[in-house]
């Protein structure tokens, strides 16, 4: 059995005296589409950033592709859920790409042919192929979103994590992009973070309910009464047209209710 793409133990996380990750053990195998669903100021982003190397735990032990973190391992590709309106630099869209090409460590002496012709595949997988030589100060929020998807995508990556990528850009190209992800999930594990259930009731293949703790279901199967008790409020489940699907009940929730 081949080696976890991630592994977490016993992670601990705050920010100042308020826990936003208490205890949390995951496990991401090889090949695996997950989706992070919880609410806001759950720990989603926070523990996408550990996996990416951009913030350390507090305690707890994390190992991304068979390197211990907290680092910048290679083969990992990150979107991050903020992106800037722009860099305030003179930068093109292919420069912003190529950055994804820059491996931590190692010595930089330009640019290429295999290097731009990878930027360029990049860009045309999200759309942007006829944007390469635009400055990013004068894309619009939605298309800077696509630039810094094809930055992830660009050194072909492992794994693929993603923080609500599709926030600003228009409902035509999300459809695209996600049939993209499917296709990219053939050779990289992804993990998503999103508030859209039809998207995680249609693309992804596992769902890890993150509320300062977390619980991976081994599929995308939803129900209203775990959205109720991840969100911990009743939530109205909409579906979009498809048919209805049932997950487990998280274990420690099994046992109050039979209690």
């Amino acid at each position: 059995m081949s080696e976890p793409v991630i592994e977490i133990k016993n992670l601990y996380y705050s920010y100042g005296r308020g826990q936003v990750l208490n205890g949390v053990s995951l496990t991401v195998e090889q090949g695996d589409y997950v989706a992070f669903l919880g609410p806001n100021g759950g720990g989603k982003s926070t523990l996408l950033k550990i996996m990416a190397g951009v913030i350390a735990p507090d305690r707890g032990s994390v190992r991304v592709l068979g390197r211990k973190m907290p680092g910048t391992p290679k083969g990992v590709g990150y979107v991050p859920q903020e992106i800037t309106n722009g860099t305030g630099l003179p930068v093109t869209v292919e420069e912003v790409v190529l950055m994804g090409r820059l491996t931590a460590g190692f010595k930089f002496f330009g640019w290429g042919k295999k290097d731009r012709a990878a930027a360029a595949q990049a860009l045309e997988w999200v759309g942007m192929g006829a944007y390469l030589k635009e400055q990013v100060d004068k894309l619009s929020g939605g298309q800077r979103q696509r630039v810094f998807i094809a930055r992830a995508l660009v050194d072909n990556p492992s794994l693929l994590l993603l923080d609500e990528p599709t926030s600003s850009v228009d409902r035509t190209w999300q459809g695209r992009f996600y049939d993209l992800l499917a296709e990219l999930n053939e050779s990289m594990t992804i993990v998503l973070v999103s508030h859209d259930l039809n998207v995680i009731s249609t693309h992804v293949k596992s769902v890890a309910c993150v509320n300062h703790t977390v619980f991976h279901h081994h599929s995308a199967e939803i129900t209203p009464e775990m959205m109720q008790k991840t969100y911990n409020c009743p939530v109205e489940l909409v579906a979009h047209g498809m048919p209805h699907r049932v997950l487990a009940l998280h274990n420690h929730q099994e046992e109050d209710e039979d209690a």
